[in-house]
């Protein structure tokens, strides 16, 4: 299924109140820390967020975000209202 072009109104649902998702989704748009590049420090915590969108910017309710880092698998989250996040803690001084 691809969603594309979609205008939603008058949607009063208690959760996916743009988009619920109980398949899958092609072409959606994945927003990650803001597209920003963030210095951590070794034993930092930081939450590490995403935001999930269609063409149209309806948030996605219910699909699995996966987190990675060079390649390493760190969580996989499901999304509510679009939103995914979880508690990072890094493990080496890197650039993110």
């Amino acid at each position: 299924m691809t969603v594309l072009g979609n205008k939603i109104t008058g949607n009063s649902a208690n959760l996916g109140q743009m988009i619920y998702n109980i398949g899958n989704i092609g072409t959606l748009n994945l927003t990650y820390l803001n597209n920003e590049t963030i210095t951590t420090k070794k034993g930092q915590n930081i939450i590490v967020y995403a935001t999930l969108t269609d063409d149209m910017g309806n948030t996605v309710t219910r699909q699995i975000i996966s987190f990675y880092l060079t390649s390493t698998h760190l969580a996989d989250v499901v999304s509510t209202e679009g939103y995914a996040n979880f508690t990072y803690n890094v493990t080496n001084n890197l650039i993110h």
